[in-house]
């Protein structure tokens, strides 16, 4: 349901920014209190895209990809009131960069995938 809003959302953001011969990521630009819903709509689709590339690391097992996004979007958490995974998640990127040997092991251990009682395991590519 997420993605179809966010495809919608992305036509008319485009729309919009062809009718007025503007560039896309020039909506965000501008006073705060001018076109406000159209700006609200455009960080809706920023962020969404930003969390559907974290989902699509994880599904294509990329972990860098996984990594650099979930990073670009651990903002958000404390925004929507979620302080605890804004907490872990920078507590886990502090202790991939102390030990980089860990961060090497995630790169190459299997992605494990769980479909209802079975197990899939795939291999991460480095």
């Amino acid at each position: 349901m997420l993605e179809s809003i966010w495809i919608a959302i992305g036509i008319a953001i485009h729309i919009y920014a062809k009718k007025r011969n503007i560039k896309i990521d020039e909506i965000s630009s501008g006073p705060m209190n001018k076109k406000v819903c159209i700006k609200n709509w455009y960080l809706y689709y920023k962020w969404f895209s930003i969390w559907k590339t974290h989902l699509t690391g994880i599904c294509c097992g990329n972990y860098k990809l996984q990594k650099s996004s979930l990073a670009a979007f651990s903002p958000l958490f404390p925004a929507a009131g979620k302080s605890n995974y804004s907490t872990s998640v920078a507590h886990f990127l502090a202790i991939l960069e102390k030990y980089p040997q860990l961060e090497q092991n995630f790169i190459i251990v299997p992605l494990l995938i769980y479909q209802g009682k079975d197990i899939i395991m795939l291999m991460m590519k480095p």
